[in-house]
């Protein structure tokens, strides 16, 4: 395989080679060499056999950048050791939901250590551990002295951070950081300013840099987009027997991000039989309940060990209820309905509330829903500020008196079941669009579904409403 990669001018600024033997990497050529300013594959080029793993699966050597890893018995690194002589070492510490506790570095003897207490970030250097930043929900709160200096993160459709601001001078926004970045992941461009660099990067996730490792912790997997592969295996890699283990975003960067690495909530049946799995990396069960139509709907009942974490995707439970009465339902205001309970539970599990959802916790029609959504929530003012909203997670319903739908989220990936288990359909909820929007066929539809999918998120001059969830 080669990966080519061009500068603006349409010249050759890294050509790789990989040779595989059977399913795995035996060599890396570099044919372009160490290019300035750009990041690119830092290891050996001539190192024959330089990809070694365990019966797990896991890499255990990569001779390139002359590292050895070990692996903890939930096949996460613990330690990746440097044997270039310079007594390097990186060690990773986990709690038993897997979660990354501290990054340990010794640098000949100097040691660094980066404790991870939820969104508060700590490191200690020279014995002193002190609070470097908090991960908040738009970019950073970075210590700086006494003071707090607030960083806002611009991203795209993927969660790729692309710029990253501060308050600056006369409170005009100043740019601290500027990425760019080729499709899976390796940096085109780069600007780094100010107190700190961040570095949730591509997918939003956290660049391990340390000796040039290069490598994204995703939380079940580390990733290298410098290869556009994964370290390890896909821990539901048996659900997939269709690709390979190592793939990355199924091989769709562009349109697909693999939240932790790992799959899926699950979506069941009455009889507690799989109906589907929405990949967005959490370990989350939802079932069916309800008599009819008029009052159904997927609770939140526990998890389940997939290899993702135990925290509900809000996202993941509507792309889950949209993808089902898609599929299952002919009436609009009855899907509007269903997504919206399954929303209620989801952010229940949360320890959250929602102001209003009682608007769609009960089968009316459609220009009743209308009347109501109108009456008590605030309309967004564009199709764009909706789909922001829908992207953070909310709730987001369309009306036009007639019609209600719900629009989608993010970019989801689905398999569908049938009652035995067999997978009878993979396909994409693509996020910013309608969905659920039942009945007959109509011009504007775009695929997939039995029934009726997606629909421009324009069609018939819909209003939009959206349900935020509430902490309590």
């Amino acid at each position: 395989m080669t990966v080519n990669r061009f500068n603006k001018a349409g010249s050759y600024i890294d050509r790789i080679t990989t040779q595989y033997t059977g399913n795995k990497i035996n060599l890396i050529t570099d044919l372009a060499g160490d290019i300035p300013n750009v990041t690119d594959y830092p290891g050996s080029t001539s190192q024959i056999g330089g990809f070694i793993y365990d019966q797990n699966g896991n890499l255990i050597q990569e001779t390139n950048k002359l590292i050895n890893i070990d692996y903890n018995l939930f096949n996460l690194p613990k330690e990746e050791n440097y044997w270039a002589g310079n007594n390097r070492r990186i060690n990773y510490y986990y709690n038993f939901d897997v979660a990354k506790l501290r990054k340990r570095v010794e640098d000949n003897g100097t040691l660094t250590k980066t404790d991870y207490c939820g969104p508060y970030i700590y490191e200690t250097t020279s014995g002193v551990r002190s609070l470097k930043y908090l991960i908040t929900p738009y970019g950073r709160a970075v210590k700086d002295g006494s003071n707090w200096i607030y960083e806002d993160n611009l991203t795209d459709h993927l969660g790729n951070v692309r710029v990253v601001i501060k308050k600056g001078a006369n409170n005009l926004a100043e740019v601290i950081q500027q990425k760019g970045y080729y499709p899976f992941g390796l940096e085109i461009s780069q600007f780094s300013a100010g107190t700190g660099t961040n570095k949730y990067l591509y997918n939003g996730k956290e660049i391990q840099d340390d000796f040039n490792l290069y490598w994204y912790d995703y939380g079940a997997r580390f990733y290298d987009p410098q290869l556009g592969r994964w370290n390890t295996v896909d821990p539901n890699a048996h659900l997939r027997v269709e690709w390979t283990p190592y793939n990355a975003m199924r091989c769709n960067p562009i349109m697909n991000i693999d939240p932790d690495g790992a799959l899926d909530t699950d979506f069941k049946d009455k009889d507690g039989n799989t109906i589907s799995h929405v990949e967005d990396g959490s370990n989350a069960v939802f079932q069916l309940k309800g008599t009819n139509q008029t009052n159904e709907y997927f609770e939140f009942i526990g998890y389940n060990d997939q290899g993702g974490k135990n925290e509900i995707s809000i996202e993941g439970a509507i792309t889950g209820a949209q993808d089902y009465v898609t599929n299952n339902y002919t009436k609009c205001n009855q899907s509007v309905n269903f997504v919206g309970r399954t929303y209620e539970s989801a952010v229940k599990a949360q320890g959250q509330t929602v102001d209003n959802i009682n608007i769609v916790n009960r089968n009316s029609l459609a220009r009743d829903i209308t009347s109501n959504l109108a009456s008590n929530l605030t309309a967004e003012t564009s199709v764009a500020n909706a789909q922001v909203s829908a992207a953070k997670g909310n709730l987001v319903v369309g009306a036009n008196g007639g019609h209600v739908v719900t629009m989608t989220t993010k970019t989801f990936d689905i398999t569908r079941y049938d009652a035995t288990g067999k997978v009878i359909e993979k396909k994409q909820i693509g996020g910013g669009k309608t969905t659920n929007v039942n009945g007959s066929f109509r011009a504007t539809n775009i695929g997939p579904g039995q029934l009726n999918s997606f629909q421009n998120p324009n069609y018939s001059g819909m209003t939009w409403y959206s349900f935020p969830a509430k902490k309590k």
